[in-house]
């Protein structure tokens, strides 16, 4: 299983908590989720819709409940081409407009109406946001493993839904981006802290504490990584370094002879011919009496002023 499925399990597995907190949980499921349709007889039918059966099982037991359902409700499984579908259908007027009205959500000619301008008092308690967070995640949200990279999001079928359920979850931490794709509204969030943030919000726990050891284990990797191109780069400009200095104190060998340096620039010339591959501060400690880096460094850098000049000549 992926990242974001053992993420959806263990939200499916947590159970509602209070009364409200399962209405409000299963209104996000219902804005992302749910359509009310006419058979050919006209009898009206709610639909939760789902590909994860999982989803589809809380949405059922929620049902039955809040609203004490004893019969109208049911679980479906319908296959289209490769994918299956789970649907639970909720029929009979009467159940139908308790589910409506316990959400919160207004129906106008078969169509329901949310006002996602104003919050819906079920969302003013904090606990209650938080599980409508998490039923809105679970039917439309994706998380990719931390071990390849941090991002979360949202595909939202409308901007106000988009924009509403962002003031959602800015009440917790900084609002997620939005951007159009294709027919969606997506928000999403790549910065490791927040959705682990956001993970915790919806309480998933067990998931948070997954996403937090892959993080750590990430970014030592990432720093492992760095300190060691670091020390490659160093290396690769230290030898270069040294090439250009050994040929140098050649050309003075060749043009002019050794002999003729002075005896601190003649020490430091043998030494590099005979430690091509000696750091700075390593031919420093070579020297008596010891000489620090930038000694070396200098003294060096004048013999290849030397050369330059022999060569130019």
């Amino acid at each position: 299983m992926s990242f974001a499925s053992d993420v959806k399990a263990e939200l499916c597995e947590r159970g509602g908590g209070h009364e409200k907190q399962c209405l409000a949980e299963l209104l996000g499921m219902y804005l992302l989720g749910g359509t009310i349709e006419f058979d050919d007889d006209g009898r009206k039918s709610l639909f939760f819709l789902t590909e994860n059966s999982s989803i589809a099982k809380k949405c059922f037991t929620f049902l039955k409940k809040s609203f004490n359902m004893t019969d109208g409700v049911r679980e479906e499984e319908c296959t289209e081409g490769h994918r299956n579908e789970y649907r639970v259908a909720v029929t009979g007027k009467e159940n139908i407009r308790a589910i409506l009205k316990g959400l919160g959500l207004g129906e106008q000619d078969g169509t329901v109406k949310c006002d996602f301008q104003n919050m819906p008092k079920l969302l003013e308690n904090q606990n209650n946001l938080k599980a409508f967070i998490r039923g809105v995640f679970l039917m439309c949200g994706r998380i990719s493993d931390p071990a390849g990279g941090y991002h979360l999001e949202f595909g939202l079928p409308s901007r106000p839904m988009a924009e509403f359920l962002a003031r959602c979850i800015g009440r917790y931490t900084r609002e997620p981006r939005l951007i159009k794709k294709k027919q969606q509204w997506v928000l999403y969030m790549k910065d490791g802290t927040r959705i682990a943030d956001l993970l915790t919000l919806m309480e998933a726990h067990v998931s948070v504490m997954k996403y937090e050891n892959e993080r750590v284990v990430r970014e030592v990797r990432g720093s492992v990584n760095r300190r060691v191109n670091c020390e490659v780069s160093n290396l690769n400009k230290t030898m270069v370094a040294a090439r250009k200095q050994v040929e140098s104190i050649e050309v003075i060998r060749e043009r002019m002879g050794l002999e003729n340096l002075p005896e601190n620039l003649r020490e430091i010339a043998g030494l590099r011919l005979e430690q091509p591959e000696a750091s700075l501060q390593e031919l420093g400690e070579m020297l008596k009496p010891v000489l620090g880096r930038s000694g070396v460094n200098h003294r060096l850098q004048k013999l290849c002023e030397i050369a330059e000049g022999l060569r130019s000549n």
